[in-house]
């Protein structure tokens, strides 16, 4: 099995982050919420970073934290997830030439966000929006449910959405290569 190359540095930036809370601390803000500046994502050209009280999409609906437009139809009604799981969100960019979402006014494709809960187990689970979807596609189906059994969730658009997605390049297969970065990114 190959290792991303952008896993270990996003796992070095959450452990960083772990290693400066106390252990065993029960009572005030964890140390992430107490500094979210001091989060930073490797290569990212833009970034937010916010500390939430709670992460899954129940408390999410409604907020600039997710769009539930476009989880629609990817989940079966009646589906139950787990919620109260208070943490950092960040939302950013990588740098990328295409234009095609506009979440947060931004115009960039190339967009990601990643909740790293307060309770982390030093996991980490990363996927790409499905199709012509953006990054907050998967937070009903698989956001919500790691993050309650504490993983950290990383999600991409990417680096391309929209339904002329598999466009973006020059060649053929560049839309497809691109997904590949922006994954490993």
């Amino acid at each position: 099995m190959r290792l991303l190359r952008g896993v270990p540095l996003l796992t070095a930036l959450l452990t960083g982050l772990a290693l400066t809370a106390p252990a065993g601390a029960t009572t005030g803000p964890p140390e992430t919420c107490a500094r979210p500046g001091a989060l930073a994502v490797p290569g990212a050209e833009h970034q937010r970073t916010v500390c939430l009280g709670d992460l899954t999409t129940a408390a999410l609906a409604g907020t600039p934290y997710t769009d539930m437009a476009d989880q629609a139809g990817l989940s079966a009604r009646g589906t139950r997830n787990p919620s109260g799981v208070p943490g950092v969100q960040i939302d950013g960019y990588f740098p990328d030439d295409s234009r095609w979402n506009a979440t947060h006014g931004w115009r960039h494709d190339a967009q990601f966000v990643i909740r790293l809960p307060d309770r982390w187990n030093g996991g980490l689970v990363v996927t790409g929006a499905p199709g012509t979807r953006r990054q907050y596609a998967t937070d009903t189906l698989i956001s919500d449910q790691v993050l309650a059994q504490g993983y950290a969730y990383a999600a991409t658009d990417k680096g391309n959405t929209g339904p002329d997605f598999f466009t973006d390049g020059r060649r053929p297969g560049d839309a497809v290569a691109e997904w590949n970065r922006r994954v490993t990114d």
